[in-house]
């Protein structure tokens, strides 16, 4: 495999995509780039609004134009939102100009790290810790798609930031990756 010169954070809300993703970025050297964010600045309106204005299907367009901005760019780590892997184009432009780490966690470890923040549109249901089951059981296929797969409810930040600093920095050797399009 060539080497690859972004890292893309892929994983469910609440798996430390953010939080990680900072950290390796200053550890690289790289920019911190969070799709979330970038769409909100290029939209003008929080992921909210975009959500209740016009829609999920809406809001999963602008993440391919934003990801299709952001990789143009190289030495950056990519904090991406939870479903932008849910559409084919998405995870093609991952995997081509990224090392994709996927990020896991326990959905219970999920809840409890996101059950106060009420900025998740998808999670605003009666029974959020099911919710979140759920739409890991249909997301999981496709966060299969990567490179590398880390837990983030095992050891703490620097571990784990350092552990992906070394995939990546070894990336080059590795014989291949997993693929499910």
């Amino acid at each position: 495999m060539e080497k690859r010169h972004n890292i893309a954070l892929i994983g469910f809300m609440g798996t430390g995509k953010s939080t990680i993703g900072k950290k390796l970025a200053t550890k690289l050297g790289y920019e911190f780039i969070d799709t979330d964010k970038f769409i909100e600045e290029y939209e003008d309106t929080s992921i909210k609004e975009i959500f209740s204005k016009y829609g999920e299907s809406h809001f999963r367009e602008k993440e391919t134009e934003a990801l299709t901005k952001i990789v143009q760019n190289t030495h950056q780590v990519i904090s991406t939102g939870g479903g932008i892997i849910l559409n084919a184009k998405n995870r093609k432009i991952l995997m081509a100009n990224c090392f994709v780490v996927h990020l896991t966690a326990k959905p219970r470890n999920i809840y409890f790290r996101i059950k106060n923040n009420k900025e998740r549109p998808l999670l605003n249901t009666a029974h959020p810790e099911r919710t979140i089951r759920q739409l890991l059981h249909k997301r999981y296929k496709y966060y299969r798609v990567c490179h590398y797969t880390i837990k983030t409810d095992v050891g703490n930040i620097t571990s784990i930031v350092n552990n992906i600093a070394e995939n990546y920095n070894n990336s080059t050797q590795l014989s291949g990756h997993k693929e499910v399009f």
